[in-house]
């Protein structure tokens, strides 16, 4: 939409000579407690006057039309905000967002009028395009059919501002009588396909403009590839670290296959280092001479020191993994061996009530007594880290109630609860070990409320 600042004037019709936009303040400095609101409805391309388009207002719940100079004038408007949706047969619906405030000093309400420019765009553009998905192992690409493929004006201002389709057997997807002279951005959202996550990796380029009515433009195509999941921490040995001098391993298991070559001596520990866990990286700290490799599982870092023992201070675990699919993760941790001693179990049981929406746990009895509470983690599909969700600082406490509506699961299809026992032990707060993650996980469907 083209605005302009003006000066009101005493004619509207000496106004829509030029190029208007947004608000247009009074000429003369009086009091004035409503506006009146003039409108030019133009086409976009041509600038010439648009008559009988149709303007509604919201608000009012009312109708008007423009006249053979395109102008609509709306009337004794208070302050406020105000929205019009703007139409004419043959073009594209527009949205015009007004609000009027007052301007001015001291006890004297003075109101500002109102003028602005409506550029219309012809409807008939036509933009097509095709999505394949590549084979992770072959590289062969293939039509993906049925893919959601939406369309989004960028300036927002066409009405509606985006459009769905799906791509027929063929891959292939068409909009029709889209707005002229506007830009488009193409959005394929991720897809789950035979139980592999996919997304659209070219997604910059899907960005087009400047097209006339009856043009047509293909796209090129879209290749959308398998998303590797991103490697999760599940699991440690600190809390194993019992002895000073004892000839341990350090291992850290993660969430899914990693690439060997990326572990192998890739791994650094610093004696009396700080973990950044934000940036994963060790601050500080003397360096201390370690071997890393990946077990057999190829899943698992393992850490030695080459002088085969640990002593009883705090060290700085630093290191990255990468997965076969290309995602990687950076880690700092610190650990100091033996002092995390008396490290509580997991919790025994998950359930979820779907009838009260209750999620709920059970934990060992001879262990409530050392419990100072529970940390709750939840992760969505749509998230690849699980994030905190409540503190529960009774031990006593082994339930809580879980609103399905909360906006931390906005577009989710499901939710994944994992419930932490933690106690504090020599001053500090430790949590049970992720360890067994079914074990620890409640996975609960946000469309059905099932478990």
């Amino acid at each position: 939409m083209n605005k302009k600042v003006l000066i009101l004037l005493s004619s509207a019709a000496a106004l829509m000579t030029g190029c208007l936009e947004d608000e247009v303040v009074n000429a003369t400095d009086e009091a004035k407690t409503n506006s009146t609101i003039t409108m030019k409805i133009v086409d976009s391309k041509s600038g010439l006057p648009i008559d009988s388009a149709v303007v509604y207002s919201e608000l009012d719940q009312d109708t008007l039309y423009s006249d053979s100079m395109g102008v609509v004038t709306w009337e004794k408007n208070a302050i406020g905000d105000y929205r019009y949706i703007v139409s004419k047969e043959g073009y594209a619906h527009q949205i015009a967002n007004i609000s009027i405030e007052e301007s001015g000093k001291g006890s004297t309400a003075r109101v500002a009028d109102k003028i602005l420019q409506i550029d219309l765009h012809k409807e008939g553009v036509t933009v097509n395009g095709t999505v394949l998905l590549k084979d992770t192992k072959t590289d062969n690409l293939t039509a993906a059919s049925k893919i959601p493929v939406v369309i989004r004006y960028v300036n927002g201002e066409v009405y509606p501002s985006e459009i769905k389709t799906t791509t027929d057997a063929s891959g292939v997807f068409s909009f029709k009588n889209l707005a002229e002279n506007c830009e488009y951005q193409i959005v394929v959202p991720q897809a789950e396909i035979d139980g592999q996550t996919y997304e659209a990796r070219n997604a910059d380029e899907l960005v087009v403009g400047g097209l006339r009515a009856g043009e047509v433009r293909s796209m090129n195509q879209i290749t959308m590839e398998v998303v590797g999941l991103l490697p999760e921490l599940i699991r440690t040995n600190f809390a194993t670290l019992d002895t000073i001098d004892e000839d341990a391993d350090i291992f850290l298991t993660f969430s899914t296959d990693l690439v060997e070559d990326s572990v192998e001596n890739a791994w650094s520990v610093y004696k009396g280092g700080i973990a950044n866990v934000e940036a994963g990286r060790c601050e500080g700290g003397a360096q201390v001479l370690v071997a890393s490799g990946l077990d057999r599982d190829g899943k698992t870092v393992m850490v030695n020191s080459i002088s085969n023992r640990w002593n009883r201070t705090t060290y700085c675990l630093e290191g990255s993994v990468y997965t076969k699919e290309g995602r990687s993760k950076k880690l700092a941790l610190n650990f100091t061996p033996g002092s995390l001693s008396g490290r509580p179990s997991n919790v025994t049981k998950i359930t979820f009530d779907d009838t009260e929406n209750k999620l709920s746990w059970t934990v060992y009895k001879n262990e409530i007594a050392g419990l100072s509470g529970y940390k709750i983690f939840y992760r969505t599909d749509r998230m690849a880290d699980a994030l905190e969700f409540r503190d529960i600082t009774d031990n006593k406490t082994t339930e809580i109630n879980i609103n399905l509506y909360d906006t931390r699961f906005e577009d989710a299809t499901r939710v994944y609860f994992y419930v932490l026992p933690y106690a504090e032990i020599n001053g500090k707060i430790v949590t049970s070990d992720v360890g067994d993650e079914d074990l620890l996980t409640k996975k609960v469907d946000l469309v059905t409320g099932d478990e």
